[in-house]
Parts: C-alpha cells; sequence; structure tokens
C-alpha cells in the first residue's frame, strides 16, 4: 500500500504539470519478475492494474500500456526465441500462447476504461532485430543463432498477431503501437542481407511499414538529443536518421513517413542526453527541451513523451552522466533537471 500511494502522489503531481499521457511497463522485466508479480497471483496484479486506471482517470491522465517490455518471458516458459515465435500463427508455445491470453485478458478487461489511450508491443524490439554482429552481443556468444536470433522476419509474425488480439478485443478501435526505437540507420540492409549498408530514404520508408504491419497503425519512434552536438545557433540540433539535423527536420520526416503509410504516429521517448556533465549546463537541457516542444508545434506530432519521470530518482553528484540513481535517464521534481522539465510541461 505504501508503493501504490507513491505511485497515486505522482499521478497527482504530474496532473498539476499538465502531464496528459503516461506511458509505461505494463507486464515486467526479468522472468523471476513475471514469477512474482504476475504468475504468483493474477487476480491482485489485475486488481491493482485497475486502481492505477482509476486513479489515472481521476488526475484526467492518459495510459499508453506497453505489454511486453522484453522478451524475458522466454526464460519463465524455459523457451527459446526462433522455436516460440517462428510460424507465430501456427506455433502452441508456452511464451507465445501466453502473450496473447495475458493480451486479451488485459484488452477485455480494460477496453472500457477511459484512462486507455492506444495500445503498445513493447520497448524497442527494432534495435534487436537482425544484427550483424548478433553473435559478438554480451551473453550470446555460446548462442546458437539459428535458435535465438531476432529477426524483424518473426517480429513481424508476431507484433501482426498479438495486433489482430487486441483489435479482435478493443471495441472502441484505439491506435495500436510497436513500441520502437528510433532506427538504425541500416535496419533494411540488416534484414535483406546482414549489413549495415545505410538506407536511403525508399528504403527505410519499406522497413519502417514492415515494423508497423497490419493493424500496427500508429509508428512509434524514441529519440534523444546529445550535447555533442548542441548548438547555441541551433540548441535543437541532433543527428539524425537520413541526415536530419535538428527536432524539426526529424519530426517532419516522421509525419510524412507516416502519413505515406497511412498510419499515425507519435514519439513514444524523447529527451537530451549527455556524456559528462562538465559539457552542459541547465540554460543548455532547457534550451535543448523547449526546441522539442517548437518542433512538436510546427511538426504536428500529435504527441510527444519524456523519458523518464521516476518518483524514486535522485540526483546523483559528480556522476558523469545523466542517470540519477532510479531508472535509467530518470528525473523528478526534487531535482533541476527534473523541475525544468516538469515546468516547461506545465507551461507549453
Amino acid at each position: 500500500e505504501t508503493k501504490v500511494a507513491k505511485v497515486f502522489s505522482s499521478l497527482e503531481l504530474l496532473a498539476e504539470h499538465k502531464v496528459k499521457v503516461i506511458r509505461f511497463n505494463l507486464g515486467f522485466f526479468y522472468s523471476q519478475d513475471w514469477a512474482n508479480g504476475y504468475f504468483s497471483n493474477p487476480e491482485a496484479y489485475y486488481d491493482l492494474l485497475e486502481r492505477i486506471f482509476d486513479k489515472a482517470a481521476e488526475c484526467n491522465i492518459g495510459l499508453v500500456p506497453s505489454f511486453f517490455w522484453t522478451s524475458y518471458l522466454l526464460d519463465y516458459f524455459g523457451e527459446l526465441y526462433v522455436p516460440a515465435f517462428e510460424n507465430a500463427a501456427s506455433n502452441n508455445s508456452k511464451t507465445l500462447s501466453f502473450m496473447l491470453q495475458f493480451t486479451e485478458d488485459i484488452v477485455g478487461r480494460f477496453s472500457y476504461h477511459p484512462a486507455i489511450m492506444m495500445w503498445e508491443f513493447g520497448n524497442e524490439y527494432n534495435l534487436s532485430a537482425d544484427l550483424p554482429n548478433w553473435s559478438e552481443q554480451p551473453g550470446n556468444s555460446d548462442k546458437d543463432p539459428a535458435l535465438c536470433k531476432p529477426t524483424l522476419e518473426i517480429h513481424t509474425q508476431v507484433i501482426e498477431l498479438w495486433a489482430d488480439t487486441v483489435r479482435a478485443n478493443d471495441p472502441y478501435g484505439r491506435l495500436i503501437s510497436s513500441g520502437d526505437a528510433e532506427y538504425r540507420a541500416s535496419n533494411f540492409h540488416q534484414h535483406i542481407e546482414n549489413s549495415w549498408t545505410a538506407d536511403s530514404y525508399d528504403e527505410h520508408l519499406t522497413v519502417l511499414g514492415l515494423y508497423h504491419p497490419g493493424k500496427v497503425d500508429s509508428v512509434s519512434i524514441h529519440v534523444y538529443g546529445n550535447s555533442d552536438y548542441y548548438s547555441e545557433s541551433d540548441p535543437g540540433r541532433i543527428n539524425g536518421l537520413l541526415n536530419t539535423r535538428n527536432w524539426e527536420e526529424r519530426l517532419s520526416l516522421l509525419v510524412e513517413m507516416a502519413a505515406k503509410l497511412k498510419k499515425s504516429c507519435y514519439v513514444g521517448e524523447a529527451g537530451f542526453s549527455y556524456s559528462n556533465v562538465n559539457h552542459i549546463t541547465m540554460t543548455m537541457l532547457e534550451n535543448h527541451y523547449k526546441a522539442i516542444i517548437a518542433a512538436v508545434r510546427k511538426t504536428k506530432v500529435p504527441m510527444i513523451m519524456f523519458w523518464n519521470y521516476d518518483p524514486n530518482t535522485t540526483k546523483v553528484d559528480g556522476q558523469l552522466n545523466d542517470r540519477g540513481s532510479g531508472t535509467e535517464f530518470s528525473w523528478n521534481e526534487n531535482w533541476e533537471k527534473g523541475q525544468i522539465i516538469l515546468n516547461l510541461i506545465k507551461n507549453s
């Protein structure tokens, strides 16, 4: 109850700062978290969700639940990626069967709820798909890529099946999205030839459509500025996809491509990162966030969310990056970075 009270007070504070939407991990991160937080008592989990959803609605805050933040459910069921997910439409693996049943349960229980804005599959699965150096990644050297390597082909099958399940159980037709990160410059070539060759405009448009198939009707990206590219003359400067130079150019590209795919779009994570506190001032940070907000207004991106509010995080003095003590890149109202972001939201 102490933790629930903290969630409720945080929702009230965010509402005071005119925060209108929160994206959050609906499930759990590691397999043990699923074991303790869901499988040990599913009804208690659903009851807690309903209390939180009710409080969000009371605070006039919309929610974007992200179903499967990671793929660690595979560990819970003792299954490997490829056997568990390939040929998804006819695959009866324990992992995939649970994912679809869990989705049906959640959407069936809560599609009526006014706090739910849209549904999201997971977090940044595009970053791990079709990596040419997959075997060199930490923890992968002793794994068989034929059994364990994530691919766009398999991911597309799974997310399309998941989206069909969402649509079949939500009579209100809310938007459905991937939760994808900013795309790699080579996602198309990774898919077709296992290489890091940079994609052209048309190739990126093609792969963007593949990551948002069928009923996945809203394109997701996550974009961060970095102090290494900050410019006083262009405080919104970024090193963006397809040579976009600032937030306005990158968001314009997003809107343009989503329209060509006949889909909506949003930015599920946005922020300003920095590798060394000696290279940044709070004025730089504030100016960058102001540039993001200005670009959103000009390009008419429907929704953008700043990563990441954590009520329990504290500033770590002397640490040479922008990570607090809580969830990565987190901030809250108790230190200057969080105060700046919250006040910009409130006054925007």
